[in-house]
């Protein structure tokens, strides 16, 4: 086999409302004026990608005219889940009798992750095309990251329980609904976890990707900054700089310079936190 061609893969995360659309998307105008091909991807819902652009971007990659050598889509994962995946709490019913147990309660009947799971599994599609030089995603909130990040240990949990269950429940239930579809299950999601380890490898290969947190001059926007790089670590996501939007212009005025002053408290904060990174 002829080994895959693989593009620079540059993603922005950090707190809701920071600004990683924006960083995101100027940054992939940046490189496409600079005469490279590449691709934007969003996973936000709110479509404020398209919005930045001004085109109205879809689940594939759509030409964004105005700049040369700069496509945009937007993900749509929840659409893909049932290709990948059915819905476990129709398919564990059945092995429930429709009650809860204490190996599996219903608030424990959703798959956290899963939405991620699809997003990133899109995405490696793309970065593995060799049409493009870089690939630019711009991530949900850094929580979402960190719940696909750990989603194959949720998985392997997940896979224990509906083997427990399976043997737990037997006997008459095991001749109605047939003794194979615990062990059916366990497959499917197995499957899925493979995949997922195996996107979770990409991403934290810093060979191929660049992760930038994406914060405003706040106290929040700073704590939350420095949990998330801590959280990321963990992963050993290769998190190589940090952007600080929403900074206050440097203008003569009381108001404007106490402001100023506070911000700059929360800057050196942060960077005496994370000085490794690049600001």
């Amino acid at each position: 086999h002829r080994p895959i061609i693989m593009a620079r893969l540059l993603l922005f995360g950090g707190k809701g409302g920071v600004g990683k659309t924006t960083t995101s998307t100027a940054t992939a105008v940046g490189l496409a004026d600079a005469g490279l091909r590449v691709l934007l991807v969003s996973s936000d819902p709110a479509h404020s990608t398209s919005d930045s652009l001004g085109v109205d971007l879809g689940s594939e990659p759509t030409e964004v005219k105005e700049v040369p050598g700069l496509w945009g889509l937007e993900l749509d994962p929840e659409a893909r889940i049932s290709d990948h995946i059915p819905k476990l709490t129709e398919s564990l019913a059945p092995l429930m009798g429709g009650e809860e147990t204490p190996e599996l309660n219903a608030s424990e009947m959703v798959l956290p992750g899963l939405d991620e799971a699809m997003a990133f599994d899109e995405l490696l599609k793309h970065l593995e095309n060799p049409d493009w030089d870089v690939v630019v995603f711009d991530t949900a909130p850094t929580g979402h990251t960190l719940r696909f990040l750990s989603l194959p240990e949720v998985i392997e949990k997940w896979a224990d329980k509906i083997i427990r269950m399976h043997r737990i429940t037997g006997g008459i239930r095991s001749i109605m609904f047939g003794a194979k579809e615990g062990e059916k299950m366990r497959l499917e999601l197995e499957r899925f976890r493979r995949r997922v380890l195996h996107v979770r490898r990409i991403l934290c290969d810093p060979e191929v990707t660049r992760f930038t947190l994406v914060t405003i001059p706040e106290k929040m926007g700073v704590n939350e900054t420095i949990r998330a790089h801590k959280s990321l670590a963990e992963f050993k996501l290769p998190v190589t700089g940090c952007v600080i939007n929403r900074m206050t212009p440097d203008l003569e005025h009381d108001f404007i310079c106490r402001r100023r002053e506070g911000e700059a408290i929360h800057i050196e904060q942060l960077k005496i936190a994370l000085p490794h990174l690049v600001f």
